[in-house]
């Protein structure tokens, strides 16, 4: 089941790519309900060998879910050709064709103080946020987006920080379970300050309905920094840049691959191995320590998995 957050995402995408038709068409009647929806996903289908899979598995899914409310008769059919129709999975793309091109993995220590400073030092409406956004997202490794349901509360004897976030990958099975908590141990009164300025801006945004603004503002705030600051680069620093670069200084650290799993939200110890910053990118240390419960949850999937795997490989006992 869809969560209301998936559900708004894949619509947004949907928007985006109706706009996108309308340039390439010079139409103005793209996600209507008269539109030709034949010659849309065809049109769609003839984008596939220039994404990557994981921008084509996005585009795919917000289109039929589009497609799965409209209630349109030739729904089942059009969703039944955007997943067999396009290049093979294996196919080759161009590097400079890949929609993702642009978004480095890594933000080192030089490049992310130089963004914190750009931010501060021009006028911006999401400047102060994106800064403390992009600062926080690389030491926490939450998802941008989790900050917005993430709740923070700090022990007054040890000042150890506690970050309740809200996995957001756990209505489809891959997180570990439906939160997470990062420990910030001792953390001092300056960056305390400015880690609950940060999440009450987003509480007072979220009230005021003001969210998905801000959140859009930041990111482009952010990307306007890395253009301004390296504007012959062909991969500058993102807002995700910061959780990928977390994932690299954990890996680095030497943390068990669990903690990390735990850390970051996931079921599996395969997520950041895979997809995730590299060991040699990272700085040797991370400020935050996982939740023993969520690593035992990590653990625990990991035991079903394993048990379950003989079964899959060799097909039921003999009788």
């Amino acid at each position: 089941m869809k969560s209301a957050h998936t559900k708004w995402a894949y619509e947004q995408r949907f928007r985006q790519l109706c706009r996108r038709y309308v340039k390439d068409h010079e139409s103005e009647d793209a996600g209507d309900p008269e539109v030709p929806w034949a010659d849309f996903v065809s049109w769609l289908l003839t984008l596939r060998p220039a994404l990557r899979e994981a921008s084509w598995r996005q585009y795919r899914a917000a289109v039929v879910h589009v497609l799965e409310q409209s209630g349109l008769s030739t729904g089942d059919e059009l969703i039944a050709r955007l997943c067999t129709e396009g290049r093979p999975a294996d196919a080759a793309v161009h590097a400079s064709s890949r929609t993702s091109h642009g978004k480095a993995r890594t933000v080192k220590t030089a490049e992310l103080r130089a963004i914190l400073t750009w931010l501060d030092g021009h006028a911006g409406r999401w400047n102060n946020l994106a800064a403390r956004w992009m600062l926080w997202t690389t030491v926490t490794g939450l998802r941008p987006a989790e900050w917005r349901l993430a709740h923070v509360t700090r022990d007054p004897q040890t000042l150890d920080v506690a970050l309740l976030v809200q996995n957001a990958k756990a209505t489809n099975g891959r997180a570990h379970g439906a939160t997470r908590t990062v420990v910030i141990p001792a953390l001092d009164a300056p960056d305390w300050a400015s880690l609950n300025h940060l999440l009450q801006a987003i509480k007072r945004l979220n009230a005021e309905r003001l969210y998905d603004q801000a959140y859009a503002g930041v990111r482009q705030a952010i990307r306007r920094a890395a253009r301004d600051l390296w504007p012959k680069r062909q991969r500058r620093p993102t807002l995700y840049s910061g959780r990928h670069q977390f994932a690299a200084d954990a890996k680095s650290a030497g943390l068990a691959p669990e903690q990390i799993a735990a850390l970051m939200g996931h079921g599996i110890i395969e997520t950041h191995q895979t997809h995730y910053g590299k060991r040699r990118c990272g700085r040797g240390a991370v400020r935050v320590r996982a939740a023993q419960h969520d690593v035992e949850q990590v653990l625990q999937r990991a035991a079903t998995r394993s048990a379950r795997q003989p079964a899959q490989r060799h097909g039921p006992a003999p009788r």
